[in-house]
């Protein structure tokens, strides 16, 4: 491809992803002008909700003092252990159940039992079991966010196809060796899939378990804004919870794209 030629492609990709960007952005400003105007003409209580200048300066408030980035660095530290924690345990033990077809004859009903506990019943045994610390929070995300995972992993281990399998018999590899060097990476794109959504649900227990056990976090620091009337810290915060989740959402996706192969676009 000639130089011209690559200069028009790079501006037309930067076009196309801009444009994508004021797609996004476009719905979001448009919901915060409706938000603004509503509480202008005094059809919302402020005393309830906020207007978005006022949760605006509220972060601003709450970000310059620091106590808005030491209540994050909590809660994402939170979240990343217990994403961590569950990841490692999902993808083997998911791998595993997905090669054996004994092992997944065994485990799925238990599988199928523990996996629709409600995460947030674990807050009490976390509490007996490991009291008011960072440890309660990461045992309710991983009670959660196991699942995903374990089940994307499984899922994708079967839907290998049997030219792998095959592979695998006329290299004569190991069971282990089978799982690192042809099942894993071709079970790739269910694993991302799996991770990605437990990311998303680590962050959300984790901000749960914050508000309903452990006073750290933001959680925490939503329950003490609403407790002392203060909505608009409230709302900022919740706000800095969304922010955090797109962050951290697209990390994962980042990570996917770079290691699982994505098909190329026509023309």
């Amino acid at each position: 491809m000639s130089s011209p030629d690559q200069s028009l492609s790079l501006r037309l990709s930067m076009s196309r992803a801009l444009a994508r960007i004021g797609l996004r952005a476009s719905g979001v400003i448009v919901a915060l002008v409706a938000w603004q105007v509503v509480c202008e003409l005094g059809l919302a209580n402020l005393d309830l909700v906020p207007s978005p200048i006022d949760v605006a300066r509220a972060f601003v408030d709450l970000a310059s003092s620091g106590v808005l980035f030491e209540d994050a660095a909590h809660t994402v530290g939170a979240t990343l252990m217990g994403w961590g924690i569950a990841a490692v345990a999902g993808v083997v033990v998911g791998a595993v159940l997905g090669v054996s077809h004994v092992a997944r004859a065994y485990a799925s009903p238990a599988v199928d039992l523990f996996r629709t506990f409600p995460p947030i019943a674990f807050v009490p045994v976390a509490l007996v079991a490991v009291g008011l610390s960072v440890r309660l929070e990461i045992v309710v995300i991983v009670a959660g966010c196991v699942w995903p995972i374990l089940i994307g992993t499984t899922d994708g281990v079967r839907g290998i196809s049997a030219e792998k399998h095959d592979l695998a018999r006329v290299l004569r590899l190991g069971r282990l060796a089978r799982i690192r060097k042809i099942v894993l990476p071709a079970a790739l794109g269910g694993v991302m899939v799996g991770l990605r959504v437990g990311m998303g649900l680590a962050l959300v227990l984790a901000v749960t378990a914050e508000m309903i056990g452990n006073p750290s976090g933001i959680g925490y620091a939503i329950v003490r804004a609403g407790e002392s009337l203060h909505p608009d810290r409230l709302y900022a915060y919740i706000v800095t919870v969304g922010i955090l989740g797109v962050a951290l959402n697209v990390a994962v996706v980042a990570l996917s794209e770079r290691l699982v192969p994505q098909p190329r676009r026509r023309q």
